[in-house]
């Protein structure tokens, strides 16, 4: 009978003696935004033009949308900077995210068709030239950013929220301080990417209340 009961007081322990022998792995807690490959989203955004009509998968448009954000002078602003590749992709990152929600809020207020008219969003298009650098480098930014898109953070319903942005043809024009949701400057955003800015902080920058979302 003891030797019974030993047997069982020795299967009992074992759980517990590999809890100690080896603990489990302690998970960190999610941050508000997190990388991960968001399902594709159900509709194409089409361009529509005279020598005909072109479809696209929504990360593949948001790619040539931020390229048509871009001139050289931007793309150029990082080539001397400590770190200038890593700065770089955080401008293009921030990017991204604004044309994407821009993209989303479009369609979402649309009714959710599933076809997308890129001239219903007002955003720009512009084909990027396959082999360059500036498509490795959006190609790359639009990747590490999958699916994330800005929401209205100051309501308990998260929705989605359309981002305005603009720039200034004269450089010394910029906004030196923190915006209210009125929009992105595209050029004080490269101004922030270059002093060491990371893209959610470049976002929160001119929409403090907002939250950033893998949709």
């Amino acid at each position: 009978m003891k030797k019974w009961l030993r047997l069982l007081l020795f299967i009992a322990g074992l759980p517990l003696a590999a809890i100690l022998l080896f603990p489990p792995e302690k998970k960190e807690a999610k941050e508000e935004y997190q990388i991960k490959n968001a399902e594709e989203l159900p509709f194409m955004v089409m361009l529509c033009e005279d020598r005909g009509t072109y479809a696209y998968e929504p990360e593949e448009a948001v790619c040539h949308i931020t390229a048509a954000l871009l001139t050289k002078e931007r793309l150029a602003a990082f080539d001397n900077l400590e770190n200038g590749e890593g700065k770089r992709q955080e401008y293009l990152k921030a990017l991204a995210v604004v044309c994407r929600t821009n993209m989303l809020y479009t369609w979402k207020q649309e009714q959710c068709p599933e076809e997308l008219d890129i001239k219903k969003t007002g955003l720009p298009f512009r084909k990027l030239k396959q082999n360059s650098n500036e498509e490795l480098w959006i190609r790359e930014a639009v990747e590490e950013s999958t699916g994330a898109v800005i929401m209205d953070g100051s309501k308990e319903e998260r929705t989605v929220i359309a981002i305005p942005f603009f720039t200034s043809s004269d450089w010394e024009i910029k906004i030196g301080e923190a915006g209210e949701g009125i929009g992105l400057s595209l050029n004080y955003a490269l101004l922030l990417a270059q002093e060491g800015s990371e893209f959610t902080q470049i976002i929160r920058y001119f929409f403090p209340e907002s939250k950033i979302r893998v949709e």
